[in-house]
């Protein structure tokens, strides 16, 4: 496909109509409806739709006199009200008539003297006003046309719900082809649209795994008094489920909230057993406990804990090799405690709108159910290091996927690396050289990009990844490889006590950290829903930098296709024709 190249093309020079185009289309809402088509309309300058109309070719629906539209505006024609309010879609301007086949079907915007102003067409359906085709169809998809301008990501979204944003929207492209639709994030009914603030903070604690998240977080609970709201992808350590209980039994009145993502990957029986019984201790205590499913995103992977005034974010499971007790056997991972009301209060209206989504429904315990298992903890020779509370000035940004990172041109961690000027250290857990989608976008991978980009201006860059788990895996080798040719250093972690790096965090410059649930993919920053945080703070830089640059040491050196003593000699030697092709390569042509 040539979709990267174009959407690319299109974003370096966008193309953009001066009058009412379809902005985006849904076809089938999950289950079987009747009234569950949709269709927005938007224009970039004030427009009188009286006379205007709507057709699939087999029905067609006209707009009513006086109808209008504002430069920017989308307004939704919808077919039943209250059918698309229970899947928290978008309050409707208009309902129409039209029913769209769930297998394919083509939608046209008709002018008054009948002639077609705009076309969609998708699955088994084309149309000869806009070129290509998009194939995919999906319960609850909506088929949106990419907007320049329209939120931090510049794709949009589509929710009405708790903790949804207003989204602004001033220049859809419109090249007639199907490429215009072919979004890096394939949208879903009722997923939110979070602002991108940025907070001033005065305090914050810095911790890892395996080495005090088990005491951090803990002791986090042993203080709550006004709220517990966590929101994790799986939760089987015992003890973290006895510290969550103890919370509610001390203080009643605690607003204790617990949600698991719905389908782990690979969840074996023994682990929904633990999950299972984890949930029904916090239901019995008291608490609400909650399945997120995978309607909106592919998964819930966040790690976010609020207690009171205190977020914490970090890359660990609570399980019991990411979140061991302090000092025994477990994954490494970073994290970090904000203590401040306002970050805590937005952290806590994004969870709630997670909570109330249609996709997520209360967990029913089943009767007799067994207690958690019991985990012996497993020493190592590691020696751990321990948390550390900084006062201060400190800047937060909040980093949600995928509102903020989805798009590769927008995203914060590909852009703070871009703008890098002496160092970038990452962990990763999972790295790729590309991403793709089934509406047939595809393109290099963003931090791919970055990394290898920053490494070519001469910095030192490092990058170290988790090593294959299995024979047949070759882990991260094929992208550790890739990055060497442009002067990345590259290792596996090899550390005696740690049982293997499932970290996200990024170091920059020795001031910017990023620490957080998002896999260096574009199929966690698209489709997940992930939590990170970026914080400017040289402290927090040289807390992680030490683990950073202790974990690096003990690991084994490997040949990535370049000498490891040659890495920081290479960018220098590095030819103009190699730059080059490196662009070019951004362009290259992935198939559906």
């Amino acid at each position: 496909m040539r979709a990267a190249c174009i959407v690319l093309v299109a974003l370096l020079a966008p193309v953009a109509a001066a009058g009412p185009l379809l902005t985006a289309v849904v076809a089938d809402l999950p289950g079987s409806h009747d009234g569950e088509e949709g269709v927005a309309i938007g224009s970039d300058v004030d427009v009188d739709l009286s006379g205007w109309a709507v057709t699939d070719g087999e029905g067609t629906w006209h707009f009513p006199a006086g109808a209008r539209l504002a430069g920017g505006e989308e307004a939704w024609l919808v077919g039943d009200a209250g059918l698309w309010s229970s899947f928290d879609g978008p309050s409707p301007r208009w309902v129409f008539d039209l029913r769209l086949g769930n297998g394919g079907d083509d939608v046209l915007l008709l002018r008054p003297d009948g002639s077609v102003a705009d076309a969609f067409a998708y699955g088994e359906k084309a149309t000869p006003h806009m070129a290509g085709r998009i194939t995919y169809t999906s319960e609850g998809l909506v088929y949106r046309r990419f907007a320049a301008s329209d939120d931090a990501t510049g794709l949009g979204g589509l929710g009405s719900g708790a903790g949804a944003a207003a989204t602004p929207v001033r220049s859809w492209l419109d090249t007639d082809h199907a490429d215009d639709w072919r979004t890096p994030r394939p949208h879903r009914m009722g997923e939110s649209s979070v602002d991108a603030p940025r907070f001033q903070v005065s305090a914050l604690t810095l911790y890892a795994s395996p080495d005090n998240s088990f005491d951090v977080l803990t002791g986090l609970l042993a203080q709550a008094r006004q709220r517990v709201h966590l929101h994790v992808y799986d939760l089987t350590e015992s003890r973290l489920v006895d510290a969550l209980v103890d919370s509610k039994l001390r203080n009643p009145g605690i607003d204790l909230q617990v949600l698991l993502e719905d389908a782990p990957v690979g969840l074996e029986q023994d682990q929904d057993a633990a999950r299972t019984a984890a949930l029904a201790r916090v239901a019995a205590a008291g608490g609400e406990a909650w399945l997120a499913g995978s309607a909106r995103y592919r998964y819930h992977h966040l790690k976010v804990l609020i207690v009171d005034d205190a977020v914490a974010v970090q890359s660990e499971n609570w399980v019991p090799t990411g979140v061991p007790p302090s000092g025994s056997y477990g994954s490494r991972g970073w994290g970090i405690v904000v203590h401040d009301r306002a970050v805590a209060d937005w952290f806590s209206a994004l969870l709630q709108a997670d909570r109330d989504a249609w996709d997520t429904a209360p967990f029913l315990a089943p009767v007799g159910q067994a207690e958690p298992l019991r985990h012996a903890p497993l020493a190592g020779p590691y020696q751990s290091t321990p948390a550390r509370r900084i006062e201060g000035t400190f800047w937060i940004t909040p980093i949600v996927s995928p509102e903020h990172t989805a798009d590769p041109q927008r995203d914060p961690v590909a852009r703070l690396i871009a703008g890098a000027g002496s160092a970038v250290w990452s962990q990763q857990l999972d790295v790729r050289l590309d991403g793709g989608n089934a509406l047939g976008w595809g393109g290099q991978d963003a931090l791919y990009q970055a990394l290898a980009g920053a490494a070519l201006r001469g910095l030192d860059v490092r990058l170290q990844v988790a090593a294959p788990f299995h024979r047949d895996d070759t882990g991260n080798r094929d992208v550790l490889a890739a990055l060497a040719a442009a002067g990345v250093a590259g290792r596996e972690l090899d550390r005696d006590g740690l049982a293997y790096l499932h970290n996200k965090g990024t170091i920059v410059d020795g001031r910017y950290v990023v620490v957080g649930s998002m896999n260096g993919n574009h199929h966690s920053r698209s489709m997940n829903r992930e939590v990170g945080l970026l914080v400017d703070s040289p402290e927090a830089a040289a807390y992680f930098g030490a683990l950073f640059a202790a974990d690096w040491s003990s690991a084994n050196d490997r040949d990535w296709g370049v000498v490891a003593g040659d890495l920081r000699a290479l960018p220098t030697q590095v030819p103009t024709l190699f730059l080059a092709l490196l662009v070019a390569v951004s362009c290259r042509c992935y198939p559906r």
